[in-house]
């Protein structure tokens, strides 16, 4: 299939700008990316430092509650009176002070004043009023007695099995003032959601995004935007939990507990006795929409680019075709034989270049055209003009010494007849002589025209006979050898090869001024050589024109017309070389 320049250029063009295109919008598209989850990531972290604060301080100021109420006289009292088992007694006492405090900010779901009798007073904070009794917590008793300080603050999980839910306990070793008593908030689920849950798309988060807590047990400590009850339920193993559980604060992307991917940054939280994680964590398809709005964009704009970019490339690709049409119907013009087709130059490029190289090349073959058209018209002249010559040379030979010969045989018999009635032996005889002298004459023009020894005995024999007939008639002496050749040629070469000699010969005698003249005539297995020396004034200059005009051009003609090649050397006072050099392959 054939593709016009313009169509390449288009296409290549095209090509061009729809890579760089597709560089610059995916290098867009990358970095737009990379930035956004960059700010997503920034966001995340900002979130989980401010959560992580919040909760470390809340669990801070529990304790501070805790320690302001077991140093409460009320406290001691209450204490005193559980030993004694005195429950209304204790319950005047807590509904004075202690129950309104620990109700006002909805932070504990109960409160126990604990003695080590195992008489436990509970406060039942999340009802109205507070429900107050004296109970029998066993898991809470056996908490208790593990613990190993005597007076410090120590948190301790609890998991209630008959409500399904987690319990956080502020426990104090003991109240003071009092020798085995303690004092024991319950902190409220609900209060620590408050911290790390906000249902609200306006929070930077939008629709997927929540913060949460997970213990070292993997399990949630609060709540999920996305599962009911997953405090204590729903188990969270993924790679920002394992690694925040190692001590370590970063920012990842990975798949969390739904199996979905997340941008996540995740660091432990830093509350005594608890060895929790934190998360904050939005979905990577929401954090990426506006990405994705960016690389439709860009997608877009890329499109109407391309188009454009089409129709740039098009429209320059006419533009740098054009000429370069122009030169092909010009060059069709040329092969046509219109050589003076001359293109206009209408820019400073290697295209002008290349015209201004096209309109020297049709100058210069108009030139030659010319020069050639005038050779032939001078070689037709030339032709012609010898063939007239040869004309009348034989016809003033045959005129001249034929035509007087057989004139002279006529008068000789007329007057023989007129003189006599018999014809003596003598007259005859004369008569005879004078035939003989006639046929001479005609051998002499036929071997002239064309030796009867070249076609009987080869080109040898015809260059040795017309070198030796040649030095009779000019007195230079000429020297021929033939020992190396070993050649058959056909009738053609012959001719040709002896006509070149003939002409060498000729040209030698009547300009050269040579005393002497070298031939020689030998053949290889593919090449015949013909090679004529003299040692005469070679061609001066006034005579050069001329003599390559009479003979010399005749010479080449003919070594070409059998496919060989000439080489004339003729430096001025150093004699004339010629060398004729034919492919035997080519010998017809």
């Amino acid at each position: 299939m054939r593709f016009s320049i313009t169509k390449r250029l288009t296409l290549y063009f095209l090509l061009m700008g729809l890579i760089t295109i597709a560089i610059i919008g995916s290098y867009s598209y990358i970095k737009a990316r990379s930035a956004l989850m960059q700010r997503t990531f920034d966001q995340l972290t900002s979130l989980r430092f401010e959560k992580k604060t919040r909760i470390e301080d809340f669990f801070r100021e529990r304790k501070n509650d805790l320690i302001s109420l077991s140093s409460m006289e009320d406290s001691k009292k209450m204490a005193q009176l559980l030993t004694e088992n005195q429950d209304s007694a204790i319950q005047k006492l807590a509904e004075k002070y202690m129950i309104p405090y620990l109700q006002a900010g909805n932070f504990y779901t109960q409160a126990f004043i604990y003695s080590k009798n195992q008489a436990t007073f509970l406060m039942q904070l999340d009802s109205i009023p507070a429900v107050c009794s004296l109970v029998h917590h066993k898991k809470l008793l056996k908490a208790i007695s593990g613990m190993v300080e005597e007076s410090g603050i120590s948190i301790y999980e609890l998991y209630d099995d008959q409500h399904h839910e987690n319990q956080g306990f502020l426990i104090s070793r003991h109240i003071p003032g009092t020798k085995d008593a303690w004092l024991i908030l319950n902190i409220s689920t609900a209060a620590i959601n408050s911290i790390m849950f906000e249902n609200n798309p306006h929070n930077g988060l939008g629709k997927s995004g929540e913060s949460y807590l997970v213990g070292d047990d993997l399990l949630m400590r609060s709540t999920s935007r996305f599962q009911d009850n997953a405090a204590f339920n729903t188990k969270v193993d993924t790679k920002g939990v394992r690694e925040a559980l190692e001590k370590k604060s970063a920012q990842s992307l990975f798949t969390d507990y739904r199996g979905i991917d997340v941008l996540s940054s995740y660091s432990p939280v830093d509350i005594p006795g608890l060895n929790w994680v934190i998360l904050a964590e939005i979905d990577k398809q929401e954090a990426m929409v506006p990405v994705y709005t960016v690389r439709s964009s860009i997608l877009f704009l890329s499109l109407i680019v391309a188009l454009l970019v089409f129709g740039l490339v098009a429209l320059l690709s006419s533009i740098i075709a054009s000429p370069i049409k122009k030169l092909r119907t010009a060059t069709e013009s040329v092969a046509g034989g219109n050589y003076g087709h001359v293109l206009p130059i209408e820019s400073n490029d290697e295209i002008a270049d290349l015209i201004a190289a096209f309109n020297h090349m049709t100058s210069e073959l108009k030139e030659k055209s010319e020069r050639l058209e005038e050779e032939r018209q001078l070689r037709l002249s030339s032709m012609i003009d010898g063939q007239e010559m040869e004309r009348q040379r034989l016809s003033r030979e045959i005129h001249d010494s034929l035509g007087q010969s057989v004139l002279a045989i006529k008068l000789k018999t007329e007057q023989y007849f007129r003189q006599n009635t018999d014809i003596s032996d003598d007259a005859v005889q004369e008569i005879r002589r004078l035939f003989s002298e006639a046929l001479n004459e005609i051998r002499a023009i036929s071997r002239n025209l064309m030796p009867a020894v070249l076609s009987e005995f080869g080109i040898a024999e015809a260059i040795s006979n017309l070198a030796a007939d040649t030095m009779k008639i000019s007195g230079i002496e000429i020297d021929f050898s033939d020992k190396e050749y070993r050649a058959t040629a056909g009738q053609k070469t012959e001719n040709y090869l002896y006509r070149i000699c003939q002409e060498a010969l000729n040209n030698a005698i009547r300009h050269s001024e040579a005393s002497s003249i070298r031939i020689i005539l030998k053949s290889t297995k593919d090449h015949i050589f013909l090679s004529i020396k003299d040692n005469g004034i070679g061609f001066q200059k006034e005579q050069e024109e001329q003599i390559r005009g009479n003979g010399l051009n005749h010479i080449k003609e003919r070594a070409e017309l059998l496919g060989g090649r000439c080489t004339i050397e003729a430096p001025p006072n150093k004699g004339c070389f010629i060398e004729i050099i034919v492919p035997i392959e080519k010998i017809a």
